[in-house]
């Protein structure tokens, strides 16, 4: 067995495309930035290393400056909350940090050699700070689209120069702990810095307190992430775009009682509705104003590309579990889709759509399960068209969202005949509707996140494939579907990623060789691909209090009265641009 993070990711479906679309819908808020007082107490450090030890010492070191600076903030954090965390998030090192807290009560840490993390908050966040301009240093790349990774890596920073709109938000931080005598005790006598001290920097500069009117630095956190300071580049009014979406979205479902998360605010995106309870009750229809739409057109191809990958990862999860259970003699992508005429499918079908589904399955075609679920005439003008798109609506059986749902939390087994054929018919679903805008403005933006077709996937790719092999591919049966997709975009495209990331191939779960596909000893079922800076962009929206968490702290409930008004003036100022 491998570490996990060797497995992750096996079709380069969520590091690649699904990056580069959030990395613009949401610039500068990845999965590992999601706390807003970051962005000025980093800058905060910069500017305090060049007052006090730069200005003293040319050989000193930002980044071991910044790393006191941020072990004495996480400590006085957790003394500042008694021991604990921060609710919504806690800071890089808090583990650490609780623990030594706890074994050394009242006791005055030596922070010379005292390590909470091996890498600093710096590190993680240096790619946003740059974006957003708060240095005088010119991105990768023309500076605004580059793709921001979420990988926690080691980054080389030598020296740094704040930028005019970087020293204004140090300047911001400042006005919380500036007065603070642990400030500047902590440069010339780190090891001497008490309990209490840095308690009072906690109370003053923790990064949860940034959400207090107090506050001097939320007002122009504000301002940077809505996109009001001029930070360079075209991405960072589709940043503010999809701040004021999240908060009208939840605006519009609270009176309802329904709660922001992740599956909210994709169905909001890709059908204009979502359910007023879990069980599915009530359908709450959620169309976005005006000077959201273009915004909101957007993240329905980012959800588009997401479907496609629940579909594709479950065909691998399935070719894996297949290869496993095949032994050393290995299977074949035949043998997989030879599978699919177990009576179990025409059952599964049956069970989906609510009523008897007879036949083979292989046999049959997209446009004749379509026609089963309630499509009379299935032709291929109504590819992707509007009336597909309403029959197949919020509520449908066979809409993705469902499918979806099948597969991750659902009874049927992704290395299962059913689970192929669950995720066949999300994969056409996906693909057949998407027709529509194929060619379009926002098809086209999608297609472009697929920098290189043979190692990028997204609904275009397919689309353009199945288009070339079969023309009208709703006619073509499920067998020759099921053999050209699995193919092409599972088993070719894992072998060739796997050649990409280690030239040996080792990070392979299966390797074929002339047809037969052989399994490798490592196992993979755990699909991962979803919106990954989702929960960091509310978080970011609940430390600038414009929205308001439940009392456990689980999601967010409503906007707070600043929120309110917030978006009121956000919209009309959208609307006016």
């Amino acid at each position: 067995m491998v570490p996990i993070s060797q497995a992750q990711d096996p079709l380069g479906l969520s590091l690649r495309v699904s990056a580069r679309l959030a990395s613009e819908l949401l610039h500068c808020i990845t999965s590992i930035t999601p706390r807003a007082r970051y962005f000025s107490f980093l800058p905060w450090c910069v500017s305090d290393f060049g007052r006090r030890e730069k200005a003293a010492r040319a050989d000193a070191d930002l980044v071991e400056a910044v790393r006191l600076r941020e072990k004495a903030l996480t400590l006085g954090c957790v003394l500042h909350h008694d021991g604990g965390a921060c609710r919504d998030g806690r800071l890089v090192g808090s583990d650490k940090a609780m623990e030594w807290a706890a074994a050394n009560p009242g006791k005055t840490p030596k922070f010379s050699g005292l390590s909470f993390v091996k890498n600093p908050a710096l590190y993680a966040y240096y790619n946003s700070l740059v974006h957003l301009g708060f240095f005088n240093e010119t991105p990768d790349g023309d500076g605004s689209e580059e793709a921001e990774t979420d990988e926690d890596s080691e980054v080389e920073i030598i020296d740094l120069e704040l930028s005019e709109l970087g020293k204004r938000v140090a300047d911001a931080y400042e006005g919380a702990v500036g007065g603070l005598p642990v400030v500047g005790k902590l440069t010339k006598e780190p090891d001497g810095c008490k309990p209490g001290e840095l308690k009072r920097w906690g109370e003053h500069g923790c990064i949860c307190e940034v959400a207090k009117p107090r506050a001097p630095d939320r007002a122009l956190l504000r301002e940077v992430f809505f996109n009001r300071v001029g930070s360079p580049g075209p991405s960072h009014k589709f940043r503010h775009d999809s701040l004021t979406l999240f908060l009208e979205l939840i605006d519009k479902i609270a009176p309802h009682d329904i709660m922001m998360h992740q599956d909210v605010f994709g169905d909001a995106v890709y059908f204009g509705a979502t359910a007023a309870s879990e069980d599915g009750g009530q359908i709450v229809q959620l169309a976005m104003s005006t000077p959201l739409e273009d915004i909101s057109k957007r993240w329905r191809m980012f959800y588009f590309h997401y479907f496609l990958s629940v579909a594709l990862e479950s065909l691998f999860v399935a070719v894996v579990g297949f290869a496993q259970r095949a032994g050393m003699a290995g299977t074949r992508v035949e043998a997989i889709v030879g599978a699919l005429k177990s009576k179990s499918v025409v059952r599964f079908l049956g069970r989906v759509l609510g009523k008897k589904f007879e036949g083979n399955f292989l046999e049959l075609t997209p446009s004749q399960l379509f026609q089963a679920a309630g499509v009379a005439g299935m032709r291929g003008d109504l590819q992707g068209s509007d009336d597909f798109d309403r029959h197949f609506g919020y509520a449908h059986p066979l809409a993705e969202r469902k499918l979806t749902d099948e597969l991750r939390h659902g009874e049927t087994a992704y290395a299962s005949p059913e689970g192929v054929a669950c995720a066949l018919v999300l994969l056409m679903m996906t693909v057949t509707r998407y027709t529509r805008w194929d060619g379009g403005q926002y098809g086209n933006w999608l297609a472009g996140a697929a920098h290189d077709p043979y190692r990028d996937i997204t609904v275009p790719v397919v689309l353009r494939e199945l288009r070339d092999s079969f023309g009208n591919f709703c006619a073509a049966t499920w067998r020759e579907l099921a053999m050209l997709l699995i193919g092409r975009f599972v088993v070719s495209q894992h072998e060739v990623l796997s050649y990409e990331k280690v030239w040996d191939g080792s990070r392979a779960l299966f390797h074929s060789d002339q047809g037969v596909i052989r399994w490798r000893g490592l196992s993979y079922d755990d699909i991962v691909v979803g919106n990954s800076r989702f929960n960091s962009a509310v978080q970011v929206l609940t430390d600038l209090a414009l929205v308001e968490r439940k009392e456990d702290g689980s999601v967010v409930e409503k906007l707070t009265a600043e929120g309110k008004r917030f978006l009121k003036a956000e919209l009309a100022g959208t609307e006016g641009a």
